[in-house]
């Protein structure tokens, strides 16, 4: 996985009051946790975290910079609490400590490849997912994975146990899920 990198600082204080201060300053309040690690309240820099996330590189490391942080921080995103109406306004951010050594739970894009026969005449491809859950070591997640559905007819689904993985990373979601479709021709 690639690295990208955020400016982060510890946390001075914490409640309501402090957390809204710090989010109309242009931070977004976090924490750092994970293996052999102290838990670590942060804030972020929003405007580079939203960026982060307009490009679509939240499945990549992310290197977290800045004082009062451990020498190698590096983690991934765990989970985003954004707000429900405005998708740039982020509540808090869980980042998890990764070690090169430990196997971590990601999630890899997922990317149709291959023309099918029947949507040249007509079918229609339904994709019904985007990612796919996948745990392995953090050098090996692709951020990426690919699925041909070159072989789907009219009326197949190919399902995520279809998704080839590299060695080392195996699929955390229901292997029976169905990915994408092909339907029928429309009238």
């Amino acid at each position: 996985m690639d690295k990208v990198k955020l400016t982060a600082r510890v946390r001075k204080g914490a409640g309501k009051s402090y957390t809204r201060k710090a989010r109309a300053a242009g931070w977004i309040p976090a924490a750092y946790y994970g293996f052999g690690v102290e838990p670590i309240k942060l804030e972020v820099n929003a405007h580079e975290f939203n960026l982060i996330v307009s490009r679509k590189q939240q499945n990549k490391l992310v290197e977290l910079t800045g004082e009062g942080l451990p020498k190698e921080a590096i983690a991934i995103i765990r989970e985003k609490q954004r707000d429900v109406v405005v998708d740039s306004v982020f509540y808090h951010i869980d980042f998890q400590k990764v070690d090169g050594k430990r196997p971590v739970k990601a999630r890899s894009f997922l990317k149709l490849v291959g023309n099918s026969e029947a949507i040249k005449t007509g079918a229609i491809l339904n994709q019904a997912m985007y990612e796919v859950d996948v745990e392995g070591i953090s050098d090996k997640i692709p951020e990426t994975v690919e699925l041909d559905i070159s072989n789907l007819n009219a009326g197949d689904s190919a399902v995520a146990g279809d998704v080839k993985l590299p060695d080392g990373v195996r699929l955390r979601t229901s292997s029976a899920r169905v990915v994408a479709r092909l339907l029928g021709k429309t009238k």
